[in-house]
């Protein structure tokens, strides 16, 4: 996404290797684990790594200022 905002809702159980990026401002929203996004630094942005269940599933995320929202 450029500017839009991604809102991605699972349903349990989830198996799945998350990696979600913002680049220039935006915010990554957890709502399935207690992960939290990492911001550098330096300069804006953020990114949001983390796994449930056995991981076999891969999702991918990346906006530009816009909003990432994942849930349950």
């Amino acid at each position: 996404s450029v500017s839009g905002d991604l809102a991605m809702q699972f349903k349990e159980p989830i198996n799945a290797n998350f990696r979600l990026s913002s680049n220039a401002g935006g915010n990554l929203m957890n709502n399935i684990t207690n992960d939290k996004a990492e911001t550098p630094k330096y300069g804006p942005g953020a990114k949001l790594n983390f796994s449930t269940g056995n991981g076999s599933a891969s999702v991918r995320g990346s906006t530009v200022s816009g909003n990432i929202k994942i849930s349950n």
